[in-house]
């Protein structure tokens, strides 16, 4: 491997000449050009791990599993915890604060930052996001978003670009968060889609709540104020408002604004049509 001045190397290449008995031009020659000409030449002692060449898939492999180590000891000397560096992807520019313990599995890619004390379990993929101090992560996919200090994510949450998640959340398994602000202390727990939404302070969503944002043509938004409760089986028909400590009963389908301290319900009447069955399938 050679390293030039470019400038002298192009005025030196043209003083190469092919009289060997080989009949071929060596760039080898011009190291002997530039010490008659005066110029500074000299050797670095290097392994051979910083000159292996790359010449195919296999040997890119080799090539990233080498720069892979060096990432990982780096971190690991600044006082993150890789438990199985060997299986940890993480990119060169990503920053990892002190006694943050990352199990296999990880890729961390791109501006990501992941704070102090965090715990990224296996398997997670974060791109281009910042989490906070004492963060838990599970089994997720967090890109281009911010997660805040004391939260959990996971398993199997999906926090989608231009996301932001307060302090003290709860992002459970199968949500999933695509372009809205989640409040301090909101608990997202399972099975639930938020999209193009800003969602305040200490809220709860039942199982199965679903922010219906696109209506065919464009997305809309959809506006929860603090501690509302919102329960399981619900859908919010974007642009709606919710107040601040409401209430809406399971199964409702939201179109219209929820007042302050109101209990919003919106679902059909229970009939019960008594011996429906036997009279259907003549049964008694």
């Amino acid at each position: 491997m050679y390293c030039f001045d470019i400038e002298d190397l192009l005025n030196t290449l043209s003083k190469l000449n092919n009289n060997n008995n080989q009949g071929e031009y060596y760039l080898t020659d011009v190291i002997e050009i530039l010490k008659k000409e005066g110029k500074k030449v000299g050797a670095v002692d290097v392994t051979v791990e910083e000159i292996t060449a790359v010449n195919s898939k296999v040997e890119l492999a080799a090539a990233e599993a080498i720069m892979r180590e060096r990432i990982n000891k780096k971190h690991m000397e600044n006082g993150a915890i890789i438990i199985d560096p060997k299986s940890t992807y993480i990119d060169w520019n990503v920053k990892i604060g002190k006694d943050t313990v990352i199990y296999p599995g990880n890729m961390l890619q791109g501006n990501t930052v992941i704070k102090d004390n965090c715990i990224l379990y296996p398997n997670n993929r974060i791109s281009n996001s910042v989490i906070e101090n004492n963060v838990t992560v599970q089994n997720s996919v967090i890109l281009d978003s911010n997660v805040g200090e004391n939260t959990t994510v996971g398993p199997f949450a999906y926090i989608r670009p231009e996301s932001n998640i307060g302090k003290n959340a709860r992002i459970g398994d199968f949500v999933e968060i695509k372009k809205s602000t989640i409040g301090d202390g909101t608990k997202v727990s399972h099975l639930t889609y938020i999209g193009d939404a800003e969602v305040g302070r200490d809220c709860n969503f039942g199982c199965g709540t679903v922010i219906v944002n696109y209506d065919g043509k464009s997305k809309n938004k959809t506006v929860i104020d603090d501690n509302v409760f919102i329960g399981c089986n619900s859908n919010l028909i974007s642009p709606v408002v919710v107040e601040k400590d409401t209430y809406i009963a399971a199964g409702s389908t939201i179109t219209h604004r929820v007042p302050k301290g109101s209990l919003a319900i919106a679902r059909a009447k229970q009939v019960n049509k008594e011996n429906w069955v036997y009279e259907k399938y003549n049964k008694k």
